[in-house]
């Protein structure tokens, strides 16, 4: 191999393993800032999506994304019964930076009477952010 040829390839390698690296990090989750946590957020299209009725108090939760717009939640939650129940993706709804309205992922999860337990819920992919969680 001649000298520029050599050159070139390791060049070539270089910009590789750089592009691999940078698709890496994107894909990496943040927690992100949650301003409207605590607000109420009036949306002209309120009438769309909530969360099904249950007897499960939302205690906290921390929204994280990717650069690549993935969005997650980590939520903590109580049953609030005394007997067992049943947590489904139609008891959380997120609001987005558009207003619109969606549910996780698809999830079940079975409860004890007064179990508090944190899950991640998947909201899929969005340009958006999540502004606000609620069940």
């Amino acid at each position: 191999m001649t000298n520029i040829t050599t050159k070139a390839f390791a060049l070539s390698l270089l910009m590789a393993s750089t592009y691999g690296q940078t698709e890496d990090v994107d894909k990496t989750l943040r927690l992100d800032n949650t301003p409207f946590k605590n607000s109420e957020i009036y949306c002209e299209n309120d009438k769309e999506l909530h969360p099904f009725q249950n007897e499960f108090e939302l205690l906290d939760y921390y929204s994280m994304s990717s650069d690549e717009g993935e969005r997650q939640v980590i939520v903590t939650v109580e049953n609030s019964s005394s007997g067992g129940r049943s947590l489904n993706h139609t008891h959380f709804v997120a609001i987005l930076g558009n207003c619109e309205h969606i549910n996780p992922m698809k999830f079940e999860r079975k409860f004890n009477g007064k179990e508090i337990v944190t899950l991640t819920l998947n909201f899929g992919f969005s340009k958006f952010p999540i502004l606000k969680v609620s069940n």
